[in-house]
């Protein structure tokens, strides 16, 4: 559906006139709410999964994530976002599916209260091992592509819900318990906060899981031997008018003609063909020698 500029204008108009806000006014606040969604749905697949986004570089990519990643990277806590390969950005996705490993998860469920043989967990990874190799020999996946990842889901006795430990051995050993309740207890006080585990308590194993992964070729990207700080004529558009907390005259630059090496501080705009990067007050844009746009946060949205 084709949405009409001016009724999109319109209808802003309208709803910032309810609530006693100018059109840009309001636009900038239903943004602002837009990202901030976005924050809170990077902290489910982070925080609530035992990892502090504070740890990682954040990559925005499509044709609107650059634009709007300078807001919630900010509420974050992330100081550094990486808009990859500049025009390139809009097709990350594709080019990620392309370059991924094949991946195929098998899994078998059982609930087992410990302490359990290893004899009868090693029987069960067996088979799941010989049910991966058997579906990716069907697939012409060379045994030299292959990799294999084990893992059991643990839990205390009694809960509903358990979290996944990683094993570090291909096959349990005869004394595998007292390491495989440190791994456990490890992650479930990274889920759930220090202390929160029953270092005592019985434990359940839920399900035997293989991740069978088959390598894929991957690109390689080189790196410039030579940058440039001088930002080439041609890369400086006409500015624009942009709303920052209010309207402030704003330098727009043609994101393909800036040179690897060269440094925007913001508030600026950076175009490429088909995605808008922003960068904030207080923000510093660098084309590094990936080609790569890499914004870097000095002050808090």
């Amino acid at each position: 559906m084709k949405l009409d500029r001016a009724a999109a204008h319109a209808a802003i108009e309208e709803v910032g006139r309810k609530i006693g806000m100018s059109a840009v006014e309001c636009a900038a606040g239903v943004c602002r709410i837009v990202e901030l969604n976005m924050a809170d749905i990077i902290r489910k697949v982070t925080v609530e999964k035992g990892f502090d986004p504070r740890d990682f570089v954040l990559f925005a990519f499509g044709g609107a994530g650059p634009a709007h990643a300078g807001v919630f990277a900010a509420e974050l806590g992330v100081k550094r976002v990486i808009v990859p390969q500049r025009k390139a950005a809009s097709a990350w996705c594709a080019f990620g599916a392309a370059a991924a490993d094949v991946l195929h998860i098998f899994e078998h469920s059982e609930i087992l209260a410990t302490p359990v043989a290893a004899e009868k967990i090693n029987r069960m990874l067996d088979a799941l091992e010989s049910a991966a190799r058997e579906r990716m020999a069907g697939e012409g996946i060379a045994p030299a592509r292959q990799r294999f990842e084990f893992s059991l889901d643990v839990r205390h006795r009694g809960q509903i819900n358990e979290v996944e430990v990683t094993l570090p051995w291909k096959r349990m050993p005869a004394g595998y318990a007292p390491k495989l309740r440190k791994l456990f207890v490890e992650r479930y006080e990274k889920l759930y906060g220090r202390g929160s585990a029953l270092p005592g308590a019985q434990l359940e194993l839920v399900v035997c899981r293989l991740r069978a992964r088959a390598l894929t070729p991957r690109p390689r990207l080189t790196r410039a031997k030579r940058l440039s700080k001088a930002i080439p004529r041609d890369a400086l558009l006409k500015p624009r008018s942009i709303w920052w907390s209010g309207m402030r005259k704003t330098p727009v630059y043609d994101g393909e003609k800036l040179a690897l090496g060269n440094t925007i501080r913001g508030p600026a705009i950076v175009e490429t063909s088909d995605t808008t990067v922003v960068v904030h007050p207080g923000r510093t844009l660098r084309v590094d020698a990936l080609g790569n746009f890499e914004i870097t946060f000095k002050t808090r949205a």
